[in-house]
């Protein structure tokens, strides 16, 4: 990514390269989404979830998170449905 990113700055690029996200089945967090899922009413959550991990991979990848307000909404949702 860091390449394509000095690829494009220089204007030797021109295309995006497919992103794939991968997860690890085996975590705690993508199983409770596996129960949840089979769960009605839980379309939301699973969607800000969904949203939060791909944000955190850019974040991780060092891009720009596209819609920071977004994320900061969901994260503040996530939080305080942990928090009690």
């Amino acid at each position: 990514m860091r390449l394509e990113c000095m690829l494009k700055a220089h204007k030797q690029l021109d295309t995006h390269s497919v992103r794939i996200l991968e997860i690890n089945p085996r975590h705690g967090l993508i199983k409770n989404m596996a129960v949840a899922a089979t769960k009605g009413g839980a379309a939301d959550d699973l969607a800000d979830l969904a949203h939060l991990l791909l944000d955190q991979a850019r974040i991780i990848e060092g891009e720009t998170l596209p819609d920071t307000t977004a994320f900061s909404r969901r994260m503040a949702t996530v939080m305080t449905k942990a928090a009690g």
